[in-house]
């Protein structure tokens, strides 16, 4: 055989400055061996599960009535994935989560009102911090509070937030 065909370590500072690689090309963050711009994508579903995980339960709202609270208190459920996908020196940031959280509704001196659980199947890339909220009561369904469930601005205004928050941090972190 003529010259060696054994697979030689790419380095990305040097290969830009001696194939002529633009500018455009390197801050887009593709790989060292996509320097032509085609399709990659990147798996960032591990970290965005949890970060919406914790957000979520680190999170509070107003409750249905003067001096009660609202607090996220178990994720049942969150089923979706996250992808950073560069295409044509392009990113797209592509999400998309289902979820399922139970809450509980707290007087201020910690007694729990009520309980139940909110869903969310359209917080995604497309959502633009508009997702919609559907919630269950499990418990303590007075009046004022099927009403608070009803009207759910409250929990949205929540999710909506979460959302902002966490598309910002996945185009600052990707």
């Amino acid at each position: 055989m003529i010259g060696s065909i054994a697979p030689k370590k790419i380095d990305p500072s040097s290969s830009c400055a001696s194939t002529g690689v633009t500018p455009a090309a390197s801050s887009t963050s593709a790989s060292a061996w996509n320097q032509g711009g085609t399709y990659e994508e990147r798996n960032a579903s591990s970290w965005a599960r949890e970060y919406i995980e914790n957000a979520l339960l680190k999170s509070k709202c107003r409750g249905p009535g003067d001096g009660t609270s609202c607090s996220f208190t178990n994720v049942t459920k969150i089923e979706g994935d996250a992808s950073l996908i560069l295409r044509k020196q392009e990113k797209r940031y592509v999400f998309d989560w289902e979820l399922e959280v139970e809450f509980e509704v707290s007087s201020s001196d910690g007694d729990v009102q009520c309980s139940g659980v909110f869903s969310c199947a359209d917080f995604d890339s497309e959502a633009q911090g508009e997702c919609e909220v559907v919630v269950k009561l499990k418990s303590g369904a007075t009046n004022s509070v099927r009403h608070w469930a009803k009207n759910g601005d409250a929990l949205t205004g929540v999710v909506n937030s979460i959302w902002n928050a966490f598309s910002k941090e996945y185009r600052n972190r990707y």
